[in-house]
């Protein structure tokens, strides 16, 4: 008894078999493989089918075949203690299968089978079993698609289940996709009409993408945009953008060059052309450059401003970064490509050279305003000289209204005679007398 069973298990272990679920022991008899199809993938061939068995037994048969060697790397035996098929294997994504096998009660002498249950098992692309579903409902057809496994019933509606075998209720992919779209399948695929043997889109489009195999038909479009970094949609940028995307380019009406720059302050419209009349337009601004002048600034001198816009108005009428100096207020227009325009409002500052609050100055003082004044409550502007000894009150004025006050007072000075010419008159006139009193004296004698 020993030696039997020992030769048993040394003809189990002579061939590689790997039995899931609830695969009986049996006594390794003759059988026969019955292929009934496979799929092929990444330097390996996947099949599956029946062994049936010399005592009339059936089980479903999985095998995994190395194509170099077209060795047979692993077989495994699904057995779910009746007569098992395995009807259905799809490749469900990049790195799993789905395998569909129907169970049949064994049947008495020549009755026929009566079907029990259908199993969806997904095998990892080594055979190990990665989950599994007991799928009562009577099964009559699968497809796969979309990392979907389909599977139609008696009525033949589908039903839908993705690749944790969950059901779903809506199989339809996102209308819009991003940068690339990949979608697996088994059976046969057009593209916007055309016959395809994979579905893997890197090219903006708008594509209607069609599934067959036998009498099923599952259709679906999508819109491809490619993710673009700049421009981005009503953006504005401080200074040139680079566009760098896929698609046929047309800014501002005039084609252009992925990779290319653009640099002009202005409004630009990009448009992207693809596939399937596919059209995007991105509308961006690059902002003017302007220099020594932000918004409601308040300046206490004199200022130039520049930009590298495509003109400027200053007050309504052309400017070209002349000297403004004048007190009041400002309003600056830049201008720019296709229409782009932005104002600055900005206000010069009352101020006065020359003059100080608070001091007094000898004899005469000259100053110059840059706005509208009262002096000592008479209008004046420009440049001012006082000769006048007094005090004064100098009002500036902006835009009519008094901005400040400044006080300064004028006095007059003796003008000091030089000593040195004075000591000569001094002697002059004592040498005058001394030469009288002499003349004097000699006439008396």
């Amino acid at each position: 008894m020993r030696k039997i069973l020992l030769a048993a298990l040394l003809a189990v272990m002579s061939v590689p078999v790997f039995c899931i679920d609830m695969c009986l022991a049996k006594e390794m008899t003759e059988y026969t493989d019955e292929i009934v199809s496979e799929i092929t993938y990444n330097q390996q061939r996947y099949r599956y089918g029946q062994r049936q068995y010399v005592d009339g037994d059936i089980d479903g048969l999985f095998q995994i075949v190395d194509l170099p060697s077209e060795e047979t790397i692993r077989t495994i035996i699904t057995d779910e203690g009746g007569w098992e098929y395995n009807v259905y294997l799809a490749m469900i994504s990049e790195s799993t299968l789905v395998l569909v096998t129907k169970a049949y009660a064994t049947p008495i002498e020549y009755g026929i089978p009566e079907y029990l249950l259908s199993v969806i098992r997904i095998l990892d692309l080594d055979g190990n079993l990665v989950t599994k579903r007991n799928y009562t409902g009577k099964i009559t057809d699968c497809f796969s698609h979309g990392g979907m496994l389909v599977v139609v019933d008696p009525s033949h509606d589908c039903h839908y289940l993705d690749n944790r075998l969950r059901l779903i209720s809506n199989p339809l992919p996102d209308h819009v996709s991003h940068d690339r779209f990949q979608y697996l399948f088994q059976g046969q695929a057009f593209v916007n009409g055309i016959p395809v043997t994979k579905i893997d889109l890197a090219y903006p489009g708008e594509y209607l993408i069609e599934i067959t195999e036998r009498y099923y038909r599952f259709a679906f479009s999508i819109r491809l945009d490619m993710t673009i970094e700049n421009p981005e949609s009503e953006a504005e940028y401080n200074g040139a953008v680079m566009i760098d995307t896929l698609g046929d380019l047309v800014v501002d009406g005039n084609d252009f060059a992925s990779g290319g720059v653009i640099s002009a302050p202005g409004n630009h419209r990009l448009v992207i052309y693809g596939e399937g009349g596919y059209e995007r337009q991105i509308d961006f601004v690059i902002l003017p450059i302007v220099e020594n002048v932000e918004p409601g600034a308040l300046i206490e001198k004199g200022v130039r401003i520049f930009s590298n816009a495509e003109s400027m108005a200053l007050n309504g009428e052309p400017y070209s970064s002349q000297l403004i100096i004048e007190a009041g207020s400002y309003s600056l227009d830049v201008f720019g490509v296709n229409g782009f325009r932005t104002s600055y409002t900005f206000t010069v500052l009352p101020s006065v050279i020359g003059v100080a609050d608070g001091e007094t100055y000898e004899n005469e003082i000259g100053f110059a305003l840059n706005c509208l004044g009262l002096l000592n409550g008479r209008l004046v502007s420009g440049d001012i000289l006082i000769d006048c000894p007094g005090q004064y009150e100098l009002v500036l004025l902006l835009e009519d209204r008094q901005y400040g006050v400044i006080y300064f007072t004028i006095i007059a000075t003796t003008v000091e005679t030089d000593k040195e010419y004075d000591y000569t008159l001094i002697s002059y006139v004592l040498t005058a007398i001394a030469g009288l009193g002499l003349l004097f004296v000699f006439k008396k004698k």
